[in-house]
Formats: structure tokens, sequence, C-alpha cells
């Protein structure tokens, strides 16, 4: 939902008159992380930015990321 409301701006007018009830401005679900990624892996030493969506109803103060190396214990904060 998110990449289609960034991707089409101005579609939401047009689908909020068919709404039954306003729509809230706020995030009104579950705590949730979503990490739009093309790759899971990569080799030491090379760079992996991350886009990361927080979404709450309050607002986030922070987020925590793990690394592990595949198939080893637990992971390293970042």
């Amino acid at each position: 939902m998110v990449v289609s409301m960034e991707n089409n701006p101005g579609w939401g007018a047009a689908i909020s008159n068919h709404a039954v009830q306003p729509w809230p401005k706020d995030y009104q679900g579950a705590p949730r992380l979503i990490v739009p990624t093309l790759r899971s892996v990569v080799t030491r030493g090379e760079t992996l930015a991350l886009k990361i969506i927080a979404l709450d109803k309050q607002p986030v103060k922070s987020v925590v990321v793990r690394l592990r190396p595949l198939s080893k214990g637990s992971g390293i904060n970042y």
C-alpha cells in the first residue's frame, strides 16, 4: 500500500470519495517493520544500504538492526 501511494500521487482523492468513513491520517495497525531491499546477503567489507520503514501508532524513537553471518549464532547490533 505504501509503495502504491508513493508511486501514484493523486490517486487518494479519487479513491477516498468511495470510502465508507474518512481515512485516518495516522497509522492504525499493529507495529511493523518493512525493509524493502533487493538483496539480503553481502560479502565481507561490502556496503549494504537499507531503507527501513517503521510503522506504529506512536512515533518510532529508534530501530535496531541485527546482522549475523549465515548459519552463525546471535547477531551484532548496529
